[in-house]
């Protein structure tokens, strides 16, 4: 039980020991390579050179000292005061960075980069332009395409119904036959001859009859019809032809 007790305080501290590892080296590699990597930019005349290079070693400083050998070493609030230090140190190099940058800008060779770098910004928010309205014409093709997909799946589902109701009274609607009948001047002579459809919405039924007209000659006649596909009941027709 001793051993164990024991055991956790120092598996933490080597835990801890390899974050503090994590955060502590990149910074001081971080700030090695600022001052390493911007000699043209400091060579510009208006460019703050000492306070960067302060700015470089307040990073570097921060880094070795949140490191374990040192930061074990420190008080509790010392622990603390270290944390923002390297935090300070961070952003005090980052603002010193960007008026090296702007000191450079004002160079001729740094307006030719800022243009380059401007141009290259500009291309890119074209070509992201360029993407994203494709993706959008994609995207508007699809929905194009799924909408045709419901609009065909809809329409089949409306013709299988029509087809339905053909079937349950041999080939032809009753009701319609039934408004014909009453239509002509012999009832009687009504010889339904073929019933379609035109459709499925709006006037989706045409019918093909034989009848007498008012001579007693028999003529073929047409009518259309909008049936309802789910009761086969007749919403609408239209008027004879042909007769």
């Amino acid at each position: 039980m001793t051993e164990s007790t024991s055991d956790k305080p120092s598996l933490l501290r080597r835990g801890w020991g390899v974050l503090q590892w994590i955060v502590a080296v990149p910074l001081v590699l971080f700030a090695m390579l600022m001052a390493l990597t911007n000699g043209e930019h400091l060579a510009s005349p208006d460019a703050p050179v000492t306070t960067f290079y302060i700015a470089a070693a307040c990073l570097a400083l921060a880094g070795l000292i949140i490191s374990p050998p040192i930061f074990f070493r420190l008080p509790k609030s010392g622990k603390l005061l270290a944390y923002f230090a390297a935090i300070g140190a961070f952003f005090f190099l980052g603002a010193m960075l960007g008026q090296v940058q702007e000191a450079y800008y004002k160079t001729p060779a740094g307006q030719v980069a800022k243009a380059e770098l401007e141009a290259e910004a500009a291309r890119q928010v074209e070509l992201d332009a360029e993407v994203a309205n494709r993706q959008r014409q994609a995207d508007e093709r699809e929905a194009d395409a799924q909408r045709q997909r419901e609009v065909d799946a809809e329409m089949a589902d409306t013709e299988a119904k029509l087809r339905r109701c053909l079937a349950m009274f041999g080939g032809g609607v009753p009701e319609l036959k039934d408004r014909v009948k009453e239509s002509l001047h012999n009832p009687d002579s009504f010889e339904h001859v073929e019933t379609s459809f035109l459709g499925v919405t709006g006037t989706n039924t045409f019918m093909t009859f034989r009848a007498e007209n008012g001579f007693g000659a028999t003529r073929t006649g047409r009518v259309s019809a909008r049936v309802d596909p789910d009761s086969c009941e007749v919403k609408s027709m239209g008027d004879l032809s042909s007769l």
